[in-house]
């Protein structure tokens, strides 16, 4: 929006409501942008969007929440990102509500795809191509940064989204969300200061991590630990100076925990006691 030279006023809402809902005042000309944060559905702005005749637009970004149901139902336009869900090079969709618009696609971006799959090789298959991994990969996000227009997906990712298997990704992604939620709250009582944003998923929802909300400067610290355990952890919220301090102090305090349905039970304890290794040092 920014390089589209689109101006942006920002209203208070964060994940799990930590910095309070101050509802935006479109104008009729206005679009404004709803994040489902973690895969938790924004039932504020849902319901704020239901109120009366709208006479703005809406964008429901499910980039963290795609496959949670109540997503991508109030919005005149919803958009995804299915590389954050599936172990493919690339994929977004994008809906919206007007049947009379076509968008002109681009052919893939070889040098980003080919950048992607190499760095994605290299990380299955290899334990000491970590530095090389993190080069393509920031190699490969450098080339979405450029101006561009919208481009078609890669074969490869077609392929590999053709076969996916929602319900049982979905299934997997809850169970290992409830280990987790129902392992760390324990850690509290060896003096860990480490909290969980929301406790629990709501009927439907399909969480991407779990969140957790530590002291800014034991997050960073824990994120390098679990990282020499191959464990890595995403930090979602990142904010430019904008942001409101209450919204500045909660991007400070918060990772994600990997939920992928590559892993299973054993996995998410293994994942458990190795952030309890790092409060009892």
């Amino acid at each position: 929006m920014q390089r589209a030279g689109v101006p942006l006023r920002f209203y208070e809402y964060g994940p799990g409501g930590m910095t309070g809902f101050e509802p935006p005042s479109p104008r009729a000309d206005y679009l404004v942008v709803a994040v489902h944060y973690f895969g938790r559905v924004n039932q504020r702005m849902n319901g704020f969007a239901a109120t009366g005749q709208r006479d703005w637009g809406l964008i429901e970004d499910c980039v963290q929440t795609t496959y949670s149901d109540g997503v991508g139902v109030s919005g005149d336009y919803a958009i995804t990102s299915l590389r954050k869900w599936w172990p493919t090079t690339d994929g977004a969709s994008l809906h919206f509500t007007d049947h009379g618009w076509a968008a002109t696609l681009d052919a893939p971006n070889e040098g980003f795809v080919s950048r992607r799959l190499l760095a994605k090789l290299l990380r299955e298959g290899y334990t000491d191509c970590e530095r090389r991994y993190l080069e393509l990969v920031g190699e490969s996000e450098a080339r979405l940064d450029q101006p561009g227009t919208a481009r078609a997906p890669s074969w490869i990712a077609c392929v590999l989204l053709e076969s996916v298997d929602v319900p049982t990704m979905a299934a997997r992604r809850r169970a290992n969300f409830n280990i987790l939620a129902s392992r760390l709250p324990a850690l509290r009582e060896t003096g860990s200061p480490l909290r969980l944003l929301h406790p629990e998923l709501g009927v439907g929802e399909v969480p991407l991590v779990l969140p957790i909300l530590l002291p800014a400067e034991l997050r960073d610290p824990l994120r390098r630990f679990l990282a020499t355990r191959r464990i890595f952890c995403p930090i979602h919220w990142q904010l430019e100076a904008h942001a409101s301090a209450a919204a500045q102090t909660l991007s400070a305090q918060m990772l994600g925990l990997p939920l992928d349905q590559r892993y299973g039970d054993a996995d998410m304890h293994r994942l458990a006691d190795a952030v309890g290794s790092f409060f009892k040092r």
